[in-house]
Formats: C-alpha cells, structure tokens, sequence
C-alpha cells in the first residue's frame, strides 16, 4: 500500500489576503472587460435603434440599413413559407428541397446587400466632408441633396475631380479598400445565415419540432441577423464619416468629441470634450506634445486588435501598445463624431452660443449663420437648437 502525502503550507493572513485580493482584481478585471464587451457588440450601452444626433450620419446609418434590412425581411418571409409550408421530410429535406433552396435564397439577397456596401461607404464620406466643410451652400451646390450622392468610388472620384474643391491628394485606393471590407463583413453574415439556417433545419429534424416552434425558431435568428447588420450600418458609417471629417480639416487641426447621450464608460472619459491634433502619419505612440492637446488622431486610426483590460487570462499584464487608445469611433456601435475644436474658443464641451457680436466677429462662423445646417454639433460643441437637416 502506497502512501499519499499532502503537504499543508499555511501562510500568514496577510499574505492570504493580499494573494485573493490580486486574484479577485484579476477576475473581476476580466469578468470587466467582457462584459463590456458584450455590451457594446450587443448595444446595449445605448439604444441602437434610435437615429444619429448628427442627421448627415444618421441619413447614411438609415438608409444603408433600411435598404439592406429590406433583403433580410425577404430572406425570413420566403424561408418561412419554404419550411413551414409543409412537414419536413428527414432525408430528402436535407438532402435536396430544404437547404439547396435557402442557399439560393441567402446567396440571392445577401448578394444584394455585399453590393450596396459600396454606397453605403461612399454616403458616409460624403457626409464627413459635407459636415466639415466651411462653406456648407458651396457642399450643397457640388454635391446636391443627399438623396442624390455619388454611390461609387469611381462616380465619388469623378465629381471631386470635376469641381475641384474637396480633397485633391484623395487616396482612392484607400475608400475602394474600406468598401470592400464592409463588403466582407456582409459575407460574413450571410455565411453565419446560412449555418444558422443548416442548423435550424436539422434540430427541427432530429427534435420533431413542430411548426409553431420552428417559427419561433426562424424570428429569433432572424432577430440576431438584424442586429448585426444594424452594428455594421452603424460602426462602417461611423469610421468612414470620421476618416472622411479628419481628411477635411486637415493636419495640424484641432478636434474633439461632444458628449453622447447613452456613450459608454470608456467613450465618456476618454473621447467627450478632449481635445486632439489632427496628423498626418500614423505613430507607434499617440502622446504628443501640444500646448492644446495630449493625444494625436489620424484616418484610419482604430481599436481593431486591441484590448480594453490590462491584464490577459493568464495574468500577463499586458504591453500599452496592445491596449485601446483614442479613436473615433471606439468601438462597435458607437455613435460619437469629431467635430473641429478651435483653441481660441476655450476647452470644448456644451456651451451656449456667444453673442451675434462675437459670431460676426468669428473667422469661422458656425452653420446656422450660413443658412443651411447639416449639422446640429458645431464646432464649438454647441448643440444647435434648431436642426432641420439639409434644405
């Protein structure tokens, strides 16, 4: 018979507490971000569903949305009458009918959703140079109503050509590549549609579920596809607006980010009413040194591939370049914008209007003197009373 030795350490109480306080910082730091994490992929840090305040982007995150989630109804509506027109029959449903036929259905409509992306990106660019521009009858004037955009690169490249009064050194290329990512992120979920939907069908098989349940089923899918599309809508448009606003200000330049109604923790304390420096080359470090701002933005500038903890699973604590840093936006679903910030008039943040002396007196008058506002966050960070949206 072997003998089972165990040995016991006993430490003192201090260092115990000390070792469960770290592990509890640990977890809870972990538990933290995730959660975090779920709540901003999910939305629930804000109602997502309710409009932009800046109706130029809210126009963009709308229809984009609206035309693609048209195609996603059709999916639901034509799946629904395929599978619950008749009880399913094991082999030959899976086999052949079933999933041959809503394959062809998500390919169909899906199709149709990766080609508006292409649109949907050049609308959000336009209004990132529509909202910073100075001269908001001249933007009108080029581009017309919204409604009447350019929704290619090639049509967007052509008419900025033509007037010659945007963005000459324009990287193509670089719009093409955001289109195409966009793009990607709708084949995404069209492939989890279409697993989804295999999945579906063989739990309905294998579990005899009955059409009531199958329906169920079918709406709660159809729920989480119109959820991601809405974070797509609503994050591409974003980052495309606020590369686009950065473009127009230009190097140099002074921005900010006004307060959200529902904006996360980490937007809240780190983008509202700080002020950043516009540059033109990405760095390793974005601290900088300026007599007005501490962190400097660039387009492209982004989350993706970092982390909102410190500390990883295993505890490695981790490097400063692998953690977020200031963008815009700063994750999915958020709904914050740039907005150009001039030092002359004060820290950033909401304000009431100066007087009509002082505005008459400003270089850079705020749009509802021109007469036609796009825009209701000024560059001030004021929240403009009226907002009418383009006339």
């Amino acid at each position: 018979m072997g003998l089972s030795l165990k040995l016991q350490i006993t430490a003192p109480p201090e260092i115990e507490r000390a070792a469960l306080s770290a592990a509890l910082v640990e977890a809870a730091e972990i538990l933290d971000e995730e959660a975090f994490h779920k709540a901003v992929e999910s939305g629930c840090e804000h109602n997502i569903w309710a409009p932009h305040p800046e109706p130029l982007i809210s126009f963009c995150e709308e229809t984009w949305y609206v035309e693609v989630n048209s195609w996603l109804e059709r999916i639901f509506e034509e799946a629904s009458q395929l599978l619950l027109g008749e009880p399913l029959r094991l082999q030959k449903a899976i086999d052949e009918s079933y999933l041959e036929s809503l394959e062809k259905l998500i390919a169909f409509y899906f199709g149709k959703a990766k080609r508006s992306a292409e649109a949907g990106v050049v609308r959000a660019h336009i209004a990132g140079l529509f909202r910073a521009s100075e001269d908001e009858k001249e933007a009108v004037q080029d581009f017309g109503k919204p409604e009447s955009w350019p929704e290619t690169v090639a049509e967007l490249a052509r008419v900025i050509r033509k007037k010659d009064v945007w963005h000459g050194k324009e990287s193509y290329s670089r719009l093409q590549v955001a289109a195409d990512f966009a793009a990607d992120e709708i084949t995404k979920i069209s492939e989890d549609t279409r697993s989804g939907m295999r999945k579906l069908i063989y739990q309905a098989e294998l579990n005899h579920w009955g059409p009531n349940l199958l329906e169920r089923e079918l709406y709660h899918n159809f729920g989480a596809l119109q959820r991601d599309w809405r974070r797509i809508a609503l994050t591409e448009t974003a980052s495309n607006s606020n590369n686009a606003y950065l473009l127009k200000v230009g190097e140099g330049n002074y921005v900010t980010c006004p307060q959200v109604a529902g904006a996360c923790r980490w937007c809240a304390a780190t983008l509202e009413n700080k002020v950043f420096r516009i540059v033109t080359d990405p760095m390793a470090d974005d601290r900088i040194e300026d007599s007005y701002a501490e962190r400097a933005v660039w387009i492209g500038k982004t989350n993706v591939g970092r982390y909102l903890s410190i500390r990883e699973r295993g505890g490695r604590m981790r490097e400063e370049d692998e953690l977020w840093w200031v963008c815009c936006p700063g994750h999915p679903h958020c709904r914050h914008v740039f907005i150009k910030h001039n030092p002359m008039y004060g820290p950033p943040g909401p304000r009431l209007p100066m007087s009509e002396e002082e505005l008459a007196a400003s270089p850079n008058k705020p749009s509802w003197l021109i007469g036609i506002d796009v825009h209701p966050i000024t560059e001030r960070g004021a929240i403009h009373p009226q907002t009418v949206g383009v006339q």
